[in-house]
Order: structure tokens, then C-alpha cells, then sequence
């Protein structure tokens, strides 16, 4: 129930409207904040501080959206450059706008192990970047956890497999998430042998159950 400023209980007519004018407010604030391609941690913590002071908004879109989102996104305290991608895509797809580019399927240059390589879970360190088909990063770290893995929240010498999402920017050295990928070639040009998989290749090991 909405009670306006002087404490009385506002009719259905006036909170629909409050609604509809305060998520047009949203909207263009998050508009602002993308214009730049870039979403930075403060930017992140505004617009969750704008949403917990309009608590009429978070069963309604795109309020409802994001909220689950931004809890994952802020879990840990930090947004890290793959979750400020994933933010600027679906802030983006709200909004109408799309500031990181065409989103398009990966381009076939990535540097993806050759031939590509078997997939089992048990007791196998995954990391996982880009933004994926099947799903969140946390749906697709819950998928390997359930069936044995560890995952990494970034590359290091003993990550065994990268994992790299289906969309995302053709240019992948210029993305957020090619940082990731830079890491494991180069500990692959130091002998380490990380492997780098293609979302559809580890989703069909995924189906396995391997």
C-alpha cells in the first residue's frame, strides 16, 4: 500500500501514475549512466540506493529485473569488468540503447584450444567470462558445481578450463572480458595448459553430466 507525503493512503489512480512517472525517471537516469559505455562501482551503488528509496517500483519493471542482478552483481562487494559488461548489456536492452557495440555471436578467431578438447567435471577448476546463452555466470557456476567442479573468479596457474560465453563482441581484445582470455594465453605460452572452450562446446559436456 503507497501513502503519500501527509500519511494518507493514495488512491489506485495516483500510485499508478506515481509508478509510471518514477519508472520513466529510472529509465533515464540509467540512460545517462550508460552514455558513456562504462558503469563504475559508484554508479552500480546509485542506482541500488535509487531503488531501495522508491520501494513502490521493485515488483515492476525494469525495476524487478535488476534487482536480482545487482544483488549478484554487489555480493561480494566489488563489480569486477565482466560484470560491468553483463550491466551495460542489460541495462542497455532495458533502456533501448546498446552502448557496448553490436552484441554478435564470437567470431571464430578466438583463441579456442584446437582440437577441442573432452570436458569433465569432478575436482576441474573452471573460470568463466562473457555473457553466456545459457544463462548468468552464477547459473552456469551452479551447473559446475553441481557436477563436481571448482570455479575461479579469475585465471590463474591453476585454472584448468576458461569457459567463454557466446555473446559478446567480435573484437574480443577490445571487450571486458578479454582480459581473461589474454591470462590464460599467456600461461599457455609459459607451459601451462589451460584450456579455452566455446560455451557450445562445454554446454554439450554440460548435458553429458561428465
Amino acid at each position: 500500500m503507497y501513502k503519500d507525503s501527509n500519511g494518507q493512503v493514495a488512491n489506485a489512480i495516483t500510485l499508478k501514475d506515481r509508478i509510471k512517472r518514477d519508472t520513466a525517471e529510472f529509465v533515464g537516469i540509467c540512460k545517462g549512466l550508460i552514455a558513456d559505455g562504462v558503469i563504475v562501482q559508484d554508479e552500480v551503488e546509485f542506482i541500488c540506493n535509487w531503488m531501495r528509496a522508491h520501494p513502490h517500483l521493485l515488483d515492476t519493471w525494469p525495476m524487478s529485473v535488476l534487482i536480482d542482478r545487482l544483488g549478484e552483481i554487489l555480493a561480494d562487494g566489488v563489480v569486477d569488468q565482466d560484470e560491468e559488461l553483463d550491466l551495460l548489456k542489460l541495462i542497455g536492452s532495458i533502456t533501448g540503447g546498446n552502448p557496448v557495440g553490436n552484441v554478435q555471436s564470437l567470431s571464430t578467431d578466438l583463441p579456442l584450444t584446437h582440437p577441442a578438447p573432452d570436458i569433465s567435471f569432478n575436482g576441474t577448476t573452471f573460470c568463466v567470462t562473457g555473457t553466456f546463452e545459457f544463462g548468468s555466470r552464477s547459473k552456469v557456476s551452479e551447473a559446475i558445481i553441481q557436477r563436481g567442479g571448482i570455479i575461479s573468479p579469475s585465471v590463474k596457474r591453476d585454472t584448468n578450463v576458461l569457459v567463454i560465453g557466446a555473446i559478446g563482441s567480435r573484437d574480443w581484445k577490445q571487450s571486458t572480458f578479454g582480459t581473461k582470455i589474454e591470462k590464460a594465453i599467456s600461461y599457455q605460452q609459459k607451459g601451462i595448459n589451460i584450456l579455452i572452450v566455446s560455451e557450445s562446446h562445454f554446454t554439450n559436456f554440460l548435458a553429458m553430466g561428465q
